[in-house]
Formats: C-alpha cells, sequence, structure tokens
C-alpha cells in the first residue's frame, strides 16, 4: 500500500509518497523464520566450533541483511516533492541517507503517469517529471488512478504557478 500525502496552500504543494506494503511484513517475518535457524547454525559452526564455513556464513547473513535493509526502507522511507513558486524540490530520505535535487519552475514541462510491464504481469506506475532537457521518475507500487490523479494535481497546480509567475514578471 502507498499513501501520497498532499498539502496544498497558495505558494505550494507537497506530496509526500510512503512505501509500505503488507506483502513485506509477510516476507519479513519469512525470512526470520526460514533464515534465522540458518544464521544460528551458522553462527555456532563458524564461532564456537570454528569451522571453515566462513564464505556460507557470510553469503547467508548478507541476504539475511539485504531483505532488513528492504524492509526497514519500507518502513523508513518516502520521497517529497515540494513544488512552489521557485521550482520544484525533490527529496528522498531513508534512515541516515538523505538526497535533495532542485529543479526550476521555468524547466518544468509538466508530470505523466506511466506505466511500465512487469515481468510477472503486474504494471509498476511512475510518476515523470518532464523537464527541458532530462526527466525525472520516480517510482510508485499504487494504482494507475491514483498516480494519473496526482499527476493531474501537480500540473493543475503546475500551470497555477507559471501563470501566476508569468503576470509577476514585468
Amino acid at each position: 500500500m502507498q499513501t501520497f500525502k498532499i498539502e496544498k496552500n497558495d505558494t505550494q504543494c507537497v506530496v509526500t509518497l510512503r512505501y509500505f506494503y503488507y506483502t513485506d511484513i509477510i516476507g519479513f517475518v519469512l525470512l526470520v523464520c526460514l533464515l534465522y535457524p540458518g544464521v544460528a547454525v551458522l553462527y555456532h559452526l563458524v564461532v564456537v566450533q570454528r569451522d571453515d564455513v566462513i564464505f556460507a556464513a557470510l553469503f547467508v547473513w548478507g541476504i539475511w541483511l539485504i531483505f532488513f535493509v528492504l524492509f526497514l526502507h519500507s518502513l523508513f522511507g518516502k520521497t517529497r516533492l515540494v513544488l512552489a513558486r521557485d521550482g520544484l524540490e525533490t527529496m528522498w530520505t531513508f534512515l541516515f541517507i538523505k538526497q535533495e535535487k532542485w529543479y526550476e519552475l521555468a524547466d518544468i514541462c509538466r508530470f505523466e503517469a506511466i506505466s511500465y510491464q512487469r515481468w510477472k504481469g503486474g504494471i509498476t506506475y511512475t510518476v515523470r517529471v518532464v523537464l527541458q532537457e532530462n526527466d525525472v521518475s520516480f517510482n510508485t507500487f499504487a494504482s494507475g488512478s491514483e498516480v494519473a490523479d496526482l499527476c493531474e494535481h501537480l500540473n493543475a497546480f503546475l500551470e497555477t504557478l507559471k501563470a501566476a509567475s508569468s503576470v509577476d514578471a514585468p
């Protein structure tokens, strides 16, 4: 389940995309149930008995760590889009990691909802920001209607901002 939180006033529109899926909880529980005994046995072999199975242990612990980080990302990861008079600010955060980018209002053409066919027959929807030179995409797992509504809302606000900026310019 992905939630779009939209906060809007006259000068800016803030969209927060949170990534959380119920299947992540089920997957994490299965991961713990299946890998924890294996990790415990490998820990006993490597640390207690000092057998030479360190590569197998590192492999199993690495897989467990990757799934644990993906689970944390689904709980704490989010993308934030701030569309204001100055332009578009994008910020992706995950625990202590933060990436920010800035795009001028004049460079933004529109927002598009793009769909991609996944390998198991499912469809992934992407919010694409069409710029003058390069496009920026944000992956989502929301329904197509939600993504289309979000893009329609952002495009309407973008037109309002561009109209206000053209009136303000001498």
